[in-house]
């Protein structure tokens, strides 16, 4: 896959989409682990266009708990609005 084709898939794919690339020259019957994967993140903006993050290698404990720390953010935050 090209990086054009990439950045295609990636602006085609519902936002805050998590995408998980094996690093060149990791073997497929390694473990998964930190090492292994890349996170590619989409996320929209304000203005309704997407943008992508990548580069910041995660272990899947790390991911599992900064999903669930911006889920109970999101909570939080949503709570404060509907109080006011």
């Amino acid at each position: 896959m090209t990086v054009k084709e990439l950045r295609m898939y990636l602006v085609n794919q519902p936002q805050n989409m998590v995408v998980m690339f094996r690093e060149p020259g990791s073997s497929l019957l390694s473990p998964l682990n930190e090492k292994n994967f890349v996170f590619l993140e989409l996320r929209g903006t304000q203005d309704g266009r997407n943008h992508w993050s990548a580069g910041k290698v995660f272990s899947l404990s790390e991911r599992y708990y900064l999903q669930e720390k911006r889920k109970k953010e999101k909570e939080t935050s949503n709570d404060g609005e509907q109080e006011e």
